[in-house]
């Protein structure tokens, strides 16, 4: 349990209408701490400045999940943020509240904790309601400046989009993924209060990218056939179409609308097939079913409340119809709206324990069995096997893993997977074990432990490619054990499509672990977020590293307790953290190292040690940690 002093206070539009109020959590120092430090969701990040308590806003007296439906619906398969979702009991002086929503806030802690990004960058921008009243819909700049939006915009708007200089201009400034997603959502949704939920975000080096914003109005049976492009249905936002905006500028253009019609068929085939979204409204309904008749008898008395169970279920039945009618009655809209000619039908034969299938960018989670596109129109399929597996070749097609077609008729394509040869690892070493040198690296697929009484000894001149989210948890003992010429590298294992993966850590370890010439990148942080932060992490464990490089690494070196030696290496900070490294309450040596940022240094220091008695930190150097509330060497308290 989590105990914290904290500011409180009523939030969000419906506080006047709700009569259970929603909240808002807020941390500063002058109530004992910045940060709630717990891993409150199920992801990783695990420190938050601000949270809020959301009592499911519109949606409060139907189902309860408009809005909690939209992390689970993105999450892996959507190219925008969403507010990480909690159901939870709320109690106000001990008297019972009712069930309300945990949530994240779209603050500057969000795009760190979710992206590994600078927020000191940061321009946001969004809609919302303006006054006067009854108010109307209206930007506001949550942070930074109008500048780049306005360039952008000013751009899309002054002439034709089919001005290949102007097209490129817009395309390279933004993620039209991001945006198609973001369209697609609302849409598919029948989101009418979309208007005024727009919200885009860009730091330095970034593109703009779009997040999914209240849907509390969405995913009601009785719109399921309204066609959001041309119909307003009622609400204040109007219809997608009238506006002049960004996206009517862009799809305008062929090769945007073209890539924007497929990119929607293929969530419609995958994210929001029926199967998926009536599946993830399954999981949420066996959440909360155990709460309901608490939160009923609750608020029953009040007009605009859940009455009964059967009345609640009732409306989950109709969100479930939803689900299962929205996908058709979508095609439909996208083939009158944009003026298509028809439908094909599209089977990939694949065996999708070797690999997984792309079209448009978009993962076909829910097979890919008589999917349906539009005809005559391109589309781009990509292969991606995984770990353990090689891709063969479209048969009679192609050996390239991506390929473009244009269908006329139905067709079905084969994915060819073999078994590759590089050396996929167990997920639990049992008894000790050598990896040596071979031709191809050694492959992590998930998690792998190495059980206590074993031991892991890494030859030098090996490669370990972790998928993505694998790591590897050390709880007998490692030794790697690399050398100048040959260094053992862990990385990302590109092969099978993963940009990152987790980390090493070193819980309760045996003995002393060991780990020499070693390259590692491209890591995020562990499974338990409050002690695997790092790429490597120490938990009451001897870890002795040298020469170790180390870069593209959300959060290089967490220890806490055992004892830790760091020499001679190289830490490259990319993102902004507590520390290159970590240490705290245990024994500490950290000598002859160099420390560099690339200029992320916001609240991120080199070298930052807390409770450490007799350590030792000398010869280090130290380049660029010149940002706000950031030191070369921390000695903390305690």
């Amino acid at each position: 349990m989590t105990q914290l002093n904290a500011g409180i206070y009523p939030g969000s539009l419906t506080i006047y209408s709700c009569p259970q109020k929603p909240l808002q959590i807020g941390l500063k120092g002058k109530y004992g701490s910045d940060f709630i430090v717990a891993q409150v969701f199920d992801k990783k990040a695990a420190s938050y400045p601000k949270i809020r308590i959301r009592n499911a806003g519109d949606s409060w007296g139907t189902t309860m999940l408009g809005d909690a439906v939209v992390e689970s619906m993105c999450k892996d398969q959507m190219a925008n943020g969403s507010s990480a979702y909690k159901p939870i009991n709320v109690y106000i002086n001990g008297k019972y509240w009712g069930v309300m929503e945990l949530r994240e806030q779209f603050d500057e802690q969000y795009y760190t904790n979710n992206y590994n990004v600078d927020p000191t960058s940061l321009t946001d921008i969004r809609t919302t309601i303006l006054p006067p009243a009854p108010g109307h819909e209206g930007w506001e700049l949550g942070a930074g400046s109008w500048d780049e939006y306005n360039e952008l915009l000013s751009m899309a708007k002054s002439g034709s989009m089919n001005d290949s200089a102007r097209y490129k201009f817009v395309t390279d400034r933004i993620d039209a993924n991001s945006l198609i997603d973001y369209i697609a959502a609302e849409d598919f949704g029948a989101n009418i209060s979309w208007g005024h939920n727009i919200e885009l975000w860009k730091v330095n080096g970034t593109k703009w990218r779009w997040l999914l914003c209240d849907f509390d109005r969405a995913f009601t049976y009785s719109k399921v056939a309204l066609n959001l492009f041309s119909n307003g249905g009622g609400g204040i936002s109007g219809k997608i179409m009238q506006k002049d905006t960004l996206f009517t500028k862009l799809v305008s253009n062929t090769q945007f609308k073209n890539w924007f019609v497929q990119r929607f068929a293929a969530h419609l085939n995958s994210t929001f097939s029926s199967v998926r979204m009536t599946g993830i409204v399954d999981s949420l309904y066996k959440i909360l079913k155990p709460e309901m008749p608490d939160q009923i008898a609750r608020w029953k008395d009040v007009e605009g409340s859940i009455q009964s169970m059967e009345a609640w279920e009732e409306e989950i039945e109709k969100m479930k119809n939803f689900m299962n009618e929205r996908p058709a009655n979508v095609f439909n809209h996208l083939k009158s709206q944009f003026e298509l000619s028809g439908y094909v039908k599209l089977t990939i034969t694949d065996d999708d324990e070797k690999g997984d299938i792309y079209i448009n960018d978009v993962k076909m989670c829910a097979g890919t069995d008589t999917l349906t596109f539009f005809k005559n129109i391109p589309l781009t399929i990509r292969a991606i096997p995984k770990p353990g597996y090689v891709f063969a070749g479209w048969k009679d097609i192609s050996t390239d893993n991506e390929i473009t077609c244009t269908l006329t008729e139905d067709k079905t394509i084969s994915a060819l997977f073999d078994v590759s040869e590089r050396h996929v690892l167990p997920l639990t070493i049992t008894s000790n074990t050598t990896l040596s040198l071979t031709d191809q690296p050694y492959v992590v697929k998930g998690d792998l432990e190495v059980a206590k009484g074993a031991t892991l000894t890494i030859a030098k001149g090996v490669t370990i490619a972790l998928a993505e989210n694998a790591g590897i948890y050390v709880r007998g003992t490692m030794h790697v054990n690399g050398t100048a010429d040959a260094p053992v590298e862990f990385k990302a294992d590109d092969f099978s499509g993963a940009s990152s993966w987790a980390a090493i850590c070193f819980d309760n370890a045996e003995d002393t672990n060991t780990m020499s010439y070693a390259i590692i990148r491209d890591c995020t942080l562990g499974r338990d977020a409050l002690n695997h932060k790092g790429g490597i992490n120490g938990n009451q464990s001897i870890v002795h590293m040298e020469h170790l490089t180390m870069s593209n690494i959300v959060y290089p070196l967490y220890f806490e307790g055992g004892s830790t030696i760091l020499r001679n290496s190289t830490v490259t900070i990319n993102h902004i953290c507590n520390g290159g490294i970590h240490i705290g309450r245990g024994g500490a040596i950290v000598e002859n190292n160099d420390f560099v940022s690339t200029g992320v240094t916001m609240n991120t220091d080199a070298i930052d040690i807390k409770g450490v008695i007799d350590g030792i930190v000398r010869g280090n150097d130290v380049y660029n940690f010149n940002g706000p509330n950031s030191d070369g060497i921390d000695l903390g308290e305690g």
